[in-house]
C-alpha cells in the first residue's frame, strides 16, 4: 500500500449528517471525522469503487459555528501515515 498526502476541502449537509446541537457536531467531529481510523474512505464515483482508507490529521472548521469542542481539533496522540490509502 502507497500513502501520499492530499490537502482536501469536504463539502456536506450539516443538517443532515450532525444537526445543530453541539452533541451532535461533537459526534461527528471526534468519532466520524477523528475516531474512525480505517473506516472513514475515499470513493471514487468514475471507478465505482474505494480508492483508499482516509486518516483524518487535522480539522479547519470554516466558521465558529462549526468548531468542535476543545480537544477535538489537532491529531490525536500516535497518529501517523497521512490523507490517503
Amino acid at each position: 500500500m502507497k500513502t501520499i498526502k492530499l490537502e482536501i476541502e469536504l463539502t456536506y449537509d450539516d443538517r443532515l449528517t450532525h444537526g445543530r446541537d453541539k452533541e451532535s457536531r461533537a459526534w461527528f467531529f471526534q468519532h466520524i471525522l477523528k475516531g474512525c481510523e480505517g473506516e472513514l474512505i475515499l470513493h471514487s464515483n468514475e471507478i465505482g469503487d474505494t480508492i483508499g482508507e482516509v486518516n483524518v490529521l487535522r480539522v479547519q472548521p470554516n466558521d465558529r459555528a462549526d468548531l468542535p469542542p476543545t480537544g477535538a481539533r489537532g491529531p490525536r496522540s500516535g497518529t501517523e501515515g497521512a490523507i490517503g490509502g
